[in-house]
Parts: C-alpha cells; structure tokens; sequence
C-alpha cells in the first residue's frame, strides 16, 4: 500500500479540528432538538489524548449507525512499535509500520482492534453497545478498524447516536462523543494500561507465520503443521479451539520431521508437506478433515492461543468442492470432460444450473487461472463421479458413455505438467493409492506415514494410464486471457453481505460457502464493495451497447491496481471500519459465480433480504 494512500485521508479531515467545548456546548443547546441536526457534528473535534472525526451521520435513529475516527498521536499509546521500545511520540519510530503490508503492522493493528472492542463491550455492559468496534475472528486479518499513519493510529468506530423518539438525546450524545473515547484512550491504549508484552507477542506471532509462509516458498513445501499444534475446533460454527475432552495435539511423524527457525519462536519442528499429490486417509472421526480444515485456514496467521499458529500454507492455496446448482461461464471443461450427449461442446462450457461433478471441475480450473498451485480438497464435498470411478463401472460403461475423466486421472498430470499440488482427504477408495506421492493415515488424531504400505497395496494393480494431451489441454484451460467473465446484472446492481460465504447481487444469492479462506463477515462486506465497483466499470447500462468482455487477467489487473493505489479505502466512498482483505483469488471465485445477463427467467429469482 501506497504511503500517499495511507495519509491522505487521515489528514484532510485532521486539518482544523474544532475545540472539545464545541461538541460539549452542542450537545446541551440541541438537547431535545431534531434529530437532523446531528449532522452539525460531522467533521474532526479536538478531544483529550485524540481527535474525534464524525465520518458520516446516520440521517434517523432506526438507520445504520454512525462512522467516526478517534485519531491518536503515537506518544497516547502503549504498543510496542519497535523492538519491543514503547513510542516515546517520535513519527520516525515507525516507517515500517505505515506500510499495511508488514506483518508486524498487520499483527500490532489486530491487537489494538481486540483491546479496543473488549474495553468497548465492557463498558457497554449495562445494555446493548452502542459504540463498537468490528468484531475480530480467530485470524489476524488486514483490517480497516485500526489503521496506523505517521503521526498516529486511527481507529474506526460505529456509534448509534441517542434518541428520544426522533429527538436528540443531548447529554447521552455527550457521554458517547466525548467521555467513550477520552475513556477508551486513557484506560485501554495509553502507557501503562497494559503490558506491551502482550502486543508485542501478537506482533511476533504474525512475523512469525510470514516467516514460515517465505520457508515454504524458499524450501519448496506446500504446507507446515507444527509439531504441538492444536487443530480441533469447538463447533462447525464456533472456530476458537477446543479446550473440553480429550485434545490430541499434533505429532509428525519422526521420518518426515522437518525443522525450520522462525524469528521469534525460535527452532520449530513439524510435518513439511512435499509438493505433489498427499493423500490423508483413515477411518471415520480419526481427524482427517480437521487436518485439512486447519490447511484451509491457514492462508492467515491466527491469534496466540489459537492452536494453529505454526500452521501454514501456500499462499495461492484453494479449497474445492462440488457446489451444485452453480453458475459455469464460459470454462474449458476439456481436460475433465468429452463427448458430451448431443454433441455439446466441452470448451467454453456454460450453465446455470451445473452438477455436482462440473462445477467441481469448473472450480479447479478456474482456481488455475487465479494463479493457485495448490488444491485441498475432501471427499466428503466431492462428487464422487467426479473423484473416482471404479473398474467395476468401467466395464458397464464404455467411454463414449461416460464424459468424465475422475481426477483421479488428472491429478498427477497436474502435478507434472504445470506444478499444482494437491491435498486429499480419501477413506473411501485406495484406487488414490495409485496417484499418490504421500500416503498419511491418521489413527485417533495421530498422523502415520504409510507410502510404503500403500505402494504395496497397489504393486500388482496396473498403473494409471496416460494421458500426453491432458497437459496441453490443462495449460490452455488455465491461460488467465482464455476467457470471458460473467458480466452480471445489467446497470448498477447492488451487492450486499450476509455472512462470511454469502453474498447477494440484486438479492439474487451468490454463495461462496467453497471457498474455506474466507473466515469472516468482513471479508464479504470488502468483497461486496469490491464485486460492486468492478460490476459498475464493466457493465452495461441498461439498453446499452456491450463491451468486449473481460478475462480473469483483466479482473486481477484490475485488482491489484486498486488496492495498490488505496487498499482498503479503494473500493467505496467514505473510510470503513468493517473491511477485511481478500485474496485476488477470492475475488474471482465471486466473479466467476455469477449468473450470466440473459439466464433463463428464474435465474434471477428474488430471495428474502435480510
């Protein structure tokens, strides 16, 4: 992120701030007044130990709150900005930390965002909060609640402002505007009202998993589970660990023990993951899909005390699964698909309503031309046409009878051809014996290597054939320039969030639940911003003349032009302080869902807004 992009915001509204007795007599003399008048406030206040900017002023009390900013001179703060040194109010202090790229910013800004909310939902005890700060999951997400500039942190706030009826509520006005946040600052953040050890720790937690992220890439692994790791979750809707029964922590196997040093942990010693195909097997509740969901996640770095916090991944890593019932646009099914019933062609492919085992292969391929290397994908999400397809099948139907060619046969090629690993969760089929690099069996939570094992399993079986063409046809599939995207709705549709895997566009659904990085509802609020600014530039006006259709390299062009130019605050008028970042991956696993313009009537059914 560009340094102009960081400052420019903080400063304008920063210039003149008013006096503190300004907001303090305002909130006598309208007290009872018109509810409207709130708008009076809008602008930066000078306050005790910050400024107090009022971003946007909800127009009635039944509306989406209020946005403010406390803007907060660094030598208010307690946060250890370099090398554990507190502040000391000096602006050169911290260059590297005005760069929202740095972990340790990354890391430092989500501690601040916690320690606020707690302190807010503290002092809100008494009833519901009415100033808050987002709500931060288990990850260390890039986050627009807390930013930091040159001369300070920001720290963005939602604040419903009181009211009787639809009048103003002046001296309940004066305790939100004014004693909240000189209370917040001096109780919560200031020298003294903590222990920098505690941020400093969360820092170095975030440095770390940025170390281990570089080790993959320097030691070419696919992925690092440390040894002492804790993977289980409390719920499928709860993702902080599990503390009850019995926590098995994790243990690699003594011959794939490998060791890498990270900067603040020191000598850790894990599973290395070896490009390839790995297969994890085992019977059921034994933890395989908990080893592969604690992979998902791990495209982030997570909180200390998480469990998960020498967990890593590439960071191109893609979960797949069958998502039936999807939209496909315009994707070249040829490496997975042939000789479809009436002669319809497998390139350029496109439906509204794809099966199981299509949008499978639509979502592999497309997670091609996004740029990932690496595949996770679980049976129990699979469809299972798509994944396998037994000997026994195969001599009741002949090959013009089945289109289908199962990864199974594919997977390796990948590999070979164009370097994409994968992550398999199998316990149904030991045909995968076959493509398999590396075989691991997890027994009760415990990980064993079983390669040898299951290569005499399948010594005496013939191998996989195969296929020369399939790599031509994978990296023609996966050009980023090969095809069109969906153009979406015409005219200026409107893209909401619901929750962290489901979007909506003109309240037609659009659901994300494949793809597992992405953790929380404010990654999908940003992605709703982002997926609303691309839908305006490149849509057509209603009756107007189509443009040439853009490719994913054009989306992720595009992108990343954006967010280097203004991050966070790029894609929506007005600062917001409950954005998170995604990945350009991400983005175009949106895109790509889309319903086309012109889908049959129904497509576009309307659902139910929240």
């Amino acid at each position: 992120m560009s340094e102009r992009g960081e400052l420019s915001s903080h400063n304008q509204s920063a210039a003149s701030p008013r006096p503190r007795a300004f907001l303090e007599d305002w909130c006598a003399r309208l007290d009872g007044g018109p509810y409207p008048a709130y708008r009076d406030l809008r602008g930066c206040h000078r306050l005790r130990g910050c400024d107090l900017d009022v971003v946007r002023v909800q127009p009635d009390p039944f509306a989406g709150p209020s946005r403010v900013r406390l803007l907060v001179p660094w030598d208010q703060t307690g946060l250890p900005l370099e090398s554990g040194a507190l502040p000391g109010g000096r602006g050169a202090s911290v260059p590297g930390l005005v760069d929202r790229d740095s972990a340790r910013a990354v890391g430092l800004r989500d501690f601040t965002g916690r320690r606020v909310g707690r302190w807010l939902d503290e002092a809100g005890a008494q009833g519901r909060p009415t100033v808050s700060v987002e709500r931060h999951g288990q990850g260390m997400l890039d986050r627009s609640a807390v930013l930091f500039r040159r001369d300070g942190l920001e720290i963005r706030l939602a604040v419903e402002l009181p009211a009787r009826g639809r009048r103003i509520l002046g001296r309940e006005a004066a305790r939100l505007l004014l004693q909240v946040p000189e209370r917040l600052i001096a109780e919560c953040l200031a020298p003294g009202a903590f222990d920098p050890a505690t941020a400093l720790r969360h820092a170095q937690t975030a440095e770390d998993f940025a170390a281990l992220q570089d080790a993959l890439t320097q030691r070419a692994w696919i992925a690092f589970v440390a040894d002492g790791a804790r993977l289980a979750r409390r719920a499928g809707n709860d993702d902080r660990p599990l503390t009850e029964g019995p926590v098995v922590a994790f243990e690699s196997p003594p011959a794939l023990r490998r060791e890498v040093t990270l900067p603040h942990a020191g000598r850790v010693t894990g599973l290395a993951f070896d490009p390839g195909v790995v297969l994890l097997c085992g019977g059921g509740f034994h933890g395989k899909s908990t080893l592969l969901r604690a992979l998902c996640a791990a495209v982030i770095p997570h909180v200390p005390g998480d469990g998960r916090e020498r967990v890593a991944v590439r960071a191109d890593a893609m979960s797949v699964r069958a998502e039936e019932g999807r939209s496909v646009h315009d994707v070249d099914l040829r490496p997975f698909l042939h000789d479809l019933p009436f002669g319809r062609p497998a390139h350029g492919f496109s439906t509204e309503n794809a099966s199981g085992s299509t949008s499978q292969a639509s979502a592999i391929l497309e997670a091609l031309q996004g740029g990932s290397r690496l595949l996770l994908i679980d049976e129990d999400t699979s469809a299972t046409n798509f994944m396998i397809r037994d000997r026994l099948m195969e001599r009741l139907l002949v090959s013009r009878q089945e289109p289908i060619t199962p990864f199974l046969h594919r997977a390796q090629t990948l590999h070979r051809g164009l370097g994409v690993s994968s992550v398999l969760v199998i316990g149904g089929s030991g045909e995968y014996f076959r493509a398999a690099d590396r075989v691991l069996l997890l027994d009760t939570y415990c990980v064993e290597d079983r390669t040898a094992q299951a290569r005499d399993i399948v010594r005496d079986h013939p191998p996989l054939p195969e296929d020369p063409a399939a790599m031509d046809l994978f990296r023609a599939a996966a050009d980023p320039g090969s095809r069109a995207l969906p153009p979406g709705p015409p005219g200026e549709p409107r893209v909401r969030a619901h929750d962290a895997r489901r979007l909506s566009v003109d309240r037609v659904s659009l659901d994300l639940g494949g793809g597992e990085s992405l953790r929380d509802v404010s990654q999908a609020r940003f992605l709703a911003a982002v997926l609303s600014r691309w839908l305006r530039e490149q849509g057509v006006p209603r009756g107007g003349t189509a443009r040439r259709a853009a490719s994913p390299a054009d989306l992720l062009g595009w992108y990343s032009r954006a967010w280097e130019k203004a991050g966070l605050d790029g894609f929506e008028p007005g600062p917001r302080g409950d954005f998170a970042a995604v990945r350009p991956l991400d983005l175009l696993a949106a895109v790509n869902r889309l319903r086309a313009r012109g889908a049959p009537e129904g497509a576009w059914a309307l659902e139910e807004e929240e």
